[in-house]
């Protein structure tokens, strides 16, 4: 069975070639083509686009996109071509999208990527790419623009030149008038570039990238490049957005994570970084906050504590009628209590224990009237509360 693939046209040299090289492959094909209304070429192109497929009996389809958008145009031109190819993909049961980037396409994508000083674990556009449940698929890549220009004129093709790519109101425009006053020594340099970063990052992902828990130790063993590598395809994998963190970002985390200090690194509003005993996990921010207030002895259980009659010594505290009412809360940033050999800090505890961050937020104490902390649920009551015949126990 010959399966369909979209194909998305503008009307430029490059779309046109690459519609005219599939159709000679004989593939079946369905066009699609955005017009902006944002130039008064536009009805040119889309009738170029529908004059060859009405010529070859290929199916076209012409999205008109809304004349008013908020942002950057570019930003928005590509997302809504982007969805109307998804769209006709998924109307036509397609295999695939082909797009036409090019050679020059390429140099200002690796430009711009530079400029961004971001670190994409791909540099430049991939041939092929897995997209939204799509394929996208870019068999011009090693070709030039005037390449295709010359293709064009060779078989008789009508294009249409776009004239808004002389503005230099976008940046990739910009970048576009630089690449244009290099040689093609220059621009091999810059391809070769990508080659070999590409390469590294082949390597890189050979290897056995963290799934649930980044080991420091054995992160800090990679060159800078490495790691900054590996903590994005870490957070990447942990449902984390990294396509906005630059490279600056990237290191301001690598160097928390070199430290070793133990930490909480906030990413966004469900992600968080925890750093804690040579390891570091993606956890979700939440409240561990909880305070329950008795003015007598209960037995309950819930899903922070339970008081009991009985248990192990650590969490057994003997009550007066002076420490009433008593409150079973969290652990907080602060909290000492009054041992026999001295006062000890609650989070001194959790160090010496190793206690995990997390388990360390909801952490039972049992706080008197006078507001002192007089057991830690693990470690015991206060010198003041110990006695061989316990009021109660309060486990975690």
């Amino acid at each position: 069975m010959n399966p369909i693939w979209i194909v998305g046209v503008s009307a430029g040299p490059d779309s046109m070639a690459l519609l005219d090289m599939l159709r000679l492959q004989k593939k079946r094909l369905v066009v699609v083509h955005v017009n902006y209304h944002q130039r008064a070429s536009a009805a040119r192109d889309q009738k170029i686009c529908e004059d060859y497929a009405e010529r070859y009996k290929i199916p076209c389809v012409v999205y008109d996109a809304p004349e008013s958008y908020e942002g950057n145009f570019q930003a928005f031109a590509r997302e809504f071509r982007m969805n109307a190819f998804l769209e006709v993909q998924a109307a036509y049961q397609a295999s695939g999208i082909y797009l036409a980037h090019h050679q020059d396409d390429q140099l200002e994508t690796l430009v711009f990527q530079l400029l961004s000083k971001r670190q994409p674990a791909y540099l430049g556009m991939k041939p092929v790419l897995k997209y939204r449940g799509s394929q996208l698929i870019r068999p011009l890549l090693k070709h030039t623009k005037q390449d295709l220009v010359n293709y064009c004129h060779e078989h008789n093709i009508t294009y249409g030149i776009d004239e808004s790519n002389q503005s230099l109101k976008y940046s990739r425009n910009q970048i576009r008038v630089v690449l244009s006053d290099l040689d093609n020594l220059d621009k091999r340099v810059l391809l070769e570039y990508q080659r070999v970063y590409n390469e590294r990052i082949k390597k890189l992902s050979r290897l056995c990238l963290p799934k649930d828990n980044l080991y420091i130790k054995r992160y800090g063993h990679w060159g800078e490049f490495g790691r900054l590598y590996v903590l994005r395809e870490f957070l990447e994998n942990q449902g984390v957005d990294v396509h906005g963190m630059s490279r600056a970002y990237l290191k301001s985390i690598d160097m928390r994570l070199l430290g070793l200090k133990s930490q909480v690194i906030s990413l966004d509003k469900e992600h968080q970084l925890l750093i804690q005993y040579g390891k570091a996990r993606i956890t979700s921010p939440k409240s561990y906050d909880f305070s329950v207030k008795f003015d007598k002895i209960y037995y309950v259980t819930n899903e922070h504590f339970s008081i009991q009659p009985d248990g192990p010594s650590t969490s057994a505290v003997t009550l007066r009628a002076a420490d009433f009412p008593i409150t079973v809360r969290n652990a907080r940033e602060g909290d000492t209590i009054a041992m026999r050999y001295g006062t000890k800090r609650v989070s001194r505890f959790f160090i010496d224990r190793k206690i995990d961050w997390e388990d360390r937020q909801s952490w039972p104490v049992v706080e008197n009237a006078r507001g002192e902390v007089i057991l830690v649920v693990g470690l015991g009551c206060d010198k003041y509360h110990f006695s061989t015949n316990p009021s109660l126990f309060v486990l975690r």
